[in-house]
């Protein structure tokens, strides 16, 4: 499995540009991902006839190229927490970046050139890791597996949709060209332009959830002793299931 840290890290003159605040956070984002489910990643097949014969071998595991790509994203504990508050924000997005100085969402780039919506576009990256971190150091507060080819299978990256030419909103905005719409862009998707001609898209984890993109999340907070599934369960609680079964 390929790790790919800091795919999405926005530009800018902060903590996470580069790929070192990622790095930084690497030993525990291999931890956590050594907690999950191995079908995530892998497939398990009938073994042929010859190795059926002649190696004793009924089922062969076999890592699916596809899915064997991983890209990873931490971001800094100051999106984390409401410091006003002291606790977790309750309601996180997944940061793209959208538009550097030299391409911008809305114009398609070369094979080999864009920004990470373009990457995205054409096929990049099967599964996500996106955390934030606890203290900034290497520990994590709360992390998110998403599915990457669910999310492309949903138009999540299409974005061009809700952008028009004048005159040519259904809802009636005005001239809105190569920017979203605001009558037409729905509320799980925001872009926000910053004052180096960059940009970062957001879209809701809380709406991946609901539309079956989230594969795993774990939060500090719950104090559990390893990451839930979308069920709510641990794998020790799904290991004792299906030994149970046997």
């Amino acid at each position: 499995m390929t790790l790919t840290p800091g795919l999405f890290t926005p530009e800018g003159n902060n903590l996470e540009w580069g790929t070192s605040f990622s790095e930084k956070h690497m030993a525990a984002v291999k931890r956590a991902i050594g907690t999950l489910p191995a079908e995530y990643f892998m497939d398990v097949q009938i073994a042929g006839k010859e190795e059926d014969l002649k190696q004793a071998t009924d089922l062969v595991v076999v890592s699916v190229p596809e899915i064997g790509s991983l890209g990873v994203r931490v971001r800094s504990s100051s999106y984390y927490i409401n410091h006003r508050t002291g606790e977790p924000h309750g309601s996180w997005d997944l940061s793209i970046r959208a538009q550097t100085r030299h391409y911008h969402w809305a114009v398609p780039a070369k094979p080999d050139g864009g920004t990470e919506i373009h990457k995205l576009r054409r096929g990049f990256c099967s599964r996500y890791f996106y955390g934030y971190s606890h203290d900034d150091k290497g520990e994590l507060a709360a992390w998110w597996l998403l599915d990457v080819d669910k999310m492309r299978e949903k138009g999540m990256f299409e974005w061009e949709q809700y952008t028009h030419q004048s005159g040519k909103c259904p809802n009636g905005a005005t001239w809105c060209e190569n920017k979203l719409c605001a009558a037409c862009t729905p509320n799980w998707l925001q872009i926000h332009p910053n004052c180096d001609h960059t940009a970062a898209a957001y879209l809701k984890l809380q709406y991946l959830e609901e539309q079956g993109c989230v594969m795993h999340q774990w939060h500090r907070s719950q104090d559990t002793e390893a990451p839930l599934s979308v069920d709510g369960t641990t794998p020790a609680e799904r290991f004792d299931a299906v030994v149970g079964g046997w």
